[in-house]
């Protein structure tokens, strides 16, 4: 249809992991200057998420979105072991105040969706990162840990 503003819905098993910085430079003893590089867990949760898009986007017949776009991102950790059953129960479906930083989060998922950044796959929801225009981000309690990804085309 003309017209039709398209949306996105994907879910991402498994824990998100963070794109931390404090891991990412690494100054080694045999030579004096800085080695940027991104950790194993980092590098496989991208792969991981790319692979998903890659299979969302065949089984979608998808295209990459060349528009402005509005992106939410939920992310789902479950409560501490440490924590009593009671106190699980009663964190669920509650916001995270700790844990990592909301912009070391939306790196690896922003980066594994795009065009300019996506590595191994063929397939991405984005032309580029610039097209998203409006982000919302979450963090969440829940016994299911995954990332839910939702990208909506915003009028023209």
């Amino acid at each position: 249809m003309r017209g039709e503003k398209k949306m996105i819905d994907i879910t991402i098993l498994g824990k998100p992991v963070p794109n931390n910085t404090k891991q990412r430079i690494c100054i080694g003893a045999v030579r004096p200057y800085a080695i940027n590089y991104k950790p194993a867990v980092v590098k496989e949760y991208r792969e991981h998420i790319e692979a998903e898009v890659d299979k969302y986007c065949i089984k979608h017949n998808l295209k990459p979105l060349d528009a402005a776009v509005r992106l939410t991102i939920y992310f789902f950790w479950a409560p501490p072991k440490s924590f009593s059953k009671k106190r699980r129960h009663e964190l669920l479906g509650k916001p995270i105040p700790v844990k990592f930083d909301l912009d070391n989060l939306e790196k690896v998922c922003i980066d594994a969706i795009s065009k300019d950044t996506h590595s191994s796959g063929r397939y991405h929801f984005l032309e580029n990162d610039s097209r998203v225009a409006e982000k919302h981000t979450y963090k969440i309690y829940d016994e299911n840990e995954r990332v839910r990804i939702i990208i909506e085309e915003m009028k023209k």
